[in-house]
């Protein structure tokens, strides 16, 4: 099952076409990046972002079980008869 899951992967990343920026970075010098991340660490950034991402994400879903569940409740409420 996984080798069936990893070969369709495969299958559909090979439809992607490759990068546009290959051509550019192979007459690039790129020792800088070592020297860069000293001063602007991507890694830690990326992980904070990422970690940004997910909690944002959480929020949206948060909000759409609230607004789902106020609506059911609502709903609910409206169908009840009136005790006067």
């Amino acid at each position: 099952m996984v080798n069936l899951i990893k070969i369709l992967l495969l299958k559909i990343f090979g439809l992607f076409p490759d990068s546009p920026f290959s051509e550019y970075m192979e007459g690039m010098d790129t020792t800088f990046f070592e020297y860069l991340n000293w001063f602007f660490p991507l890694d830690t950034i990326l992980n904070m972002f990422l970690i940004w991402v997910n909690c944002v994400l959480i929020v949206l879903v948060l909000m759409l079980v609230k607004k789902y569940l106020l609506d059911k409740l609502l709903g609910l409420l409206a169908s009840l008869p009136l005790p006067f």
